[in-house]
């Protein structure tokens, strides 16, 4: 890394092969939980989540994949998506990557779902004081916000979507959001195109951006 940045950050797995497999982690760890219990959240593409679903009775479980979705998931919460405006449909980027996985979640996951859409992250500028705090050292968060708004140039901030998602998956949509029913149909394409239906959860801006950013921040420096 360049100067500024941590050169140790502790770390045991040195290359993607020496980490073990998503899916047979999601089977070893939801297993193990109450039921009704584990909340999911996601901040990318829905691969390994479809993957999980397709999956077979292994030592872990005897169910299969959706079976042990249903059995131990309370709900799902993804950064995912994004209302299109005069119903023109939005491709939003975790959803197009792998689109087929997308349709599969969105279309058969069997527990509610919470979504936090582009438009509210797009919103909510996070980084600038975080990398601004000079007495926060040794953090693998301020490092890489130090990376990516040096990269860009940015001196206002990276937009937060995937901090939305993970802040409502653990205390929940209020006081920060308001939530609306809504159903999507996803395209081959990766379209998300709102049809008629209340399917989803999905996040209505409610705490101001800048009141919400704070929050956000206040976590990312801890």
């Amino acid at each position: 890394m360049g100067r500024g940045y941590s050169h140790e950050i502790p770390h045991a797995i040195a290359r993607n092969d020496d980490a073990q497999d998503a899916v047979e982690l999601y089977r070893k760890v939801l297993s193990a939980q109450p039921d009704k219990s584990v909340t999911i959240v996601t901040i990318g593409f829905f691969s390994n989540l479809a993957h999980l679903m397709d999956s077979k009775s292994d030592e872990f479980s005897n169910l299969n994949g959706k079976e042990l979705v249903r059995k131990k998931v309370k709900q799902l919460v993804s950064m995912a998506a994004g209302v299109g405006s005069d119903g023109a449909g939005f491709r939003e980027f975790n959803v197009l990557v792998d689109a087929p996985s997308s349709q599969k979640v969105f279309a058969n996951w069997p527990t509610p779902i919470l979504l936090s859409g582009f438009e509210i992250g797009h919103k909510i500028l996070t980084g600038k004081r975080l990398i601004s705090n000079s007495s926060l050292q040794n953090s693998p968060v301020k490092d890489a916000f130090l990376i990516a708004l040096n990269a860009d140039k940015n001196t206002e901030g990276r937009h937060s979507w995937d901090q939305t998602a993970v802040l409502i998956a653990v205390r929940g949509a209020q006081p920060y959001f308001n939530v609306r029913k809504i159903n999507f149909e996803i395209k081959d394409d990766g379209t998300s195109v709102v049809i008629p239906g209340e399917r989803f959860s999905y996040l209505v801006e409610k705490m101001p951006s800048k009141d919400v950013a704070n929050v956000i921040e206040d976590l990312m420096m801890r």
